[in-house]
């Protein structure tokens, strides 16, 4: 064997070991699924004589007189990972839906490496589906999702931004307008909102944070010889605070908003969390006051337009007027 053959090989006896490890035993059938069905049967079998041959404590038993089954004395065990216990199983199952949401972006590939380092950890029942319904156990509904495939390049280039602390320039499609807009901006991080990825940057220019989502940025330049220092006082939760969902920018105004929200919906808006500012009055008549004070954006009109005739708006007055304005446009829409 060559070299690279070599380690091919003991990369897969140690992933064998760790599995066995964990399940106590295993059968050829099941080795194979572990590899993804990208190693042939014959070659795990191989695998195994290896191991065998190399003093591996191991024993083989036809189990109900049909599969060669392969466990290892457990003495040897103590050498590798413990099971993981079920509240880490049930993190990583979470997690592994989550994961999901980065399929067609940079890090998809160490996404894939982590699950199948993690099925060495798991016991077999969860990493095979046919056993087991497990895997079924979380499940996140996407409403919405963005194809992120068209945009792998301007990730890949802002992560990398990002850990060389360099600046970039962003050519920014604005759903809105024709035209395009162009940032010179200091990477700062990466947040996941509602399906989609956005950029928080500091645009260079206006002096101010951004959040600009992925699948608009038509480019993104890295420029090597403009470096910049992070501001160790940025604080993302501090820029959100005054808002209502994520955007806005930091030179905007905010505004105490109260809304009086009608049966049936009224015991939903009082038993969620919607803002940190927020301060809930159930009132005498079944109704709920909210109140939080935030920026007044689109985002905001549209998750009261969520709420439908079960809203009212009750101050700040241009705020209400706002409200109005919109709510006669929707209409002419259906007259």
């Amino acid at each position: 064997m060559n070299s690279r053959t070599e380690t091919q090989v003991l990369e897969r006896c140690l992933r064998i070991l760790r599995f066995l490890c964990t399940n106590r035993k295993a059968t050829i059938n099941q080795l194979y699924y572990l590899f993804d069905r990208k190693v042939s049967r014959r070659t795990l079998e191989r695998d195994m004589v290896r191991l065998s041959m190399a003093n591996i404590p191991l024993e083989s038993v036809y189990e109900n007189g049909r599969e060669l089954t392969w466990k290892l004395a457990p003495h040897f065990r103590d050498y590798f990972p413990k099971l993981l216990c079920d509240d880490e199983i049930a993190a990583v199952l979470l997690l592994d839906e989550l994961a999901k949401i980065v399929e067609y972006t940079p890090w998809a590939e160490g996404v894939e490496q982590l699950r199948d380092r993690m099925k060495e950890l798991f016991p077999i029942e969860v990493i095979d589906p046919r056993q087991n319904s497990l895997n079924d156990t979380f499940y996140i509904a996407q409403n919405g999702r963005v194809d992120l495939r068209p945009f792998t390049k301007q990730i890949r280039n802002f992560t990398e931004a990002v850990k060389r602390s360099i600046r970039i320039h962003i050519v920014y499609k604005k759903p809105t307008q024709q035209s395009v807009n162009r940032y010179l901006a200091e990477p700062y991080g990466i947040l996941l909102f509602r399906e989609a990825l956005y950029a928080i940057v500091w645009d260079v220019l206006q002096e101010r944070y951004l959040t600009l989502p992925f699948h608009r940025m038509e480019e993104v330049e890295l420029l090597p010889s403009q470096t910049f220092k992070r501001n160790p006082n940025f604080k993302l939760q501090q820029i959100l605070n005054d808002r209502f969902g994520i955007l806005g920018h930091n030179s905007k105004l905010v505004s105490d908003v109260t809304m009086r929200f009608y049966p049936p919906v009224a015991q939903v808006i009082a038993e969620r969390m919607w803002h940190p500012s927020q301060m809930i009055t159930k009132e005498n008549d079944n109704t709920v006051k909210l109140t939080f004070r935030v920026q007044l954006t689109d985002e905001l009109v549209a998750w009261i337009m969520r709420w439908q005739k079960y809203v009212e708006v009750l101050e700040p007055q241009h705020f209400r007027e706002w409200m109005v304005k919109v709510l006669k446009e929707t209409l002419a829409r259906y007259t």
